[in-house]
């Protein structure tokens, strides 16, 4: 099942990041080139300009709410962020289930 995690910094990054980050930062590429390499991570995606500051997007493929727990907490940086989780679906199946609400069938 595919889920967007959006991702902010939290206020306390902002105002005292970790002194390490730039190592913590390395090893967050490299954690995230693993998940693409296996297939959990499908894209991901900074919103620049953003007015809230940096935005970032995450599309995933978990097959448990268990999944994305771990995702969270292996991330080596992932305790800089704010995290927002949604299960996605796929347009022309969302489409397909409305049709019907409308009197067509499809």
């Amino acid at each position: 099942m595919r889920f967007i995690r959006m991702a902010t910094h939290t206020e306390e990054f902002y105002r005292s990041p970790p002194p390490n980050f730039g190592e913590l930062l390395a090893a967050h590429k490299g954690w995230l080139a693993e998940q693409k390499k296996s297939g959990r991570l499908i894209d991901a995606y900074l919103l620049a300009g953003n007015a809230q500051g940096d935005r970032n997007v995450f599309v995933w493929e978990f097959g448990s709410t268990d999944e994305i727990d771990k995702a969270v907490w292996e991330d080596p940086i992932g305790f800089t962020f704010k995290w927002e989780v949604y299960p996605a679906v796929d347009i022309f199946e969302h489409i397909d289930n409305v049709l019907p609400a409308f009197g067509h069938k499809g």
